[in-house]
């Protein structure tokens, strides 16, 4: 999926560490909505170390959707790893959002509008 030039890029960053039981369901909720919401988009898992087969999955997912795997291991936990991964990132706008769905995938496109529109410059959601 090639992001229109005109179109702002939304970035999702997801930091993990063993988490290739929410692997699938994540990348399927998060993917239908993205695609839906029109906005050309990434996802970026920004790992810290997983030895359960979470970078084999997300491999995967890269295959057919915009899902890049990056080994963060910053040794500075999650933030840190949440970094490595904005650094490497494309996006116009970012959301980092937990592996295990607790935060919900179809609230993104309105956390993110209000940045994509240059209303606000940032947006924090809370559980």
């Amino acid at each position: 999926m090639m992001p229109d030039i005109e179109s702002p890029l939304v970035s999702v960053i997801v930091p993990t560490v063993n988490e290739a039981d929410n692997i699938d369901p994540l990348l399927t909720r998060l993917t239908d909505v993205l695609r839906s919401s029109g906005d050309p988009f990434e996802i970026l898992i920004a790992d810290g170390g997983s030895t359960d087969g979470t970078r084999e999955k997300t491999e995967e997912w890269s295959k057919r959707m915009p899902v890049r795997f990056i080994a963060a291991n910053s040794g500075h936990g999650i933030s840190g790893d949440v970094l490595v991964a904005a650094r490497q990132s494309n996006g116009d706008a970012i959301v980092v959002m937990d592996a295990d769905l607790s935060h919900p995938a179809e609230k993104v496109p309105d956390l993110v509008r209000p940045v994509l529109d240059g209303s606000h410059d940032m947006v924090v959601g809370s559980r």
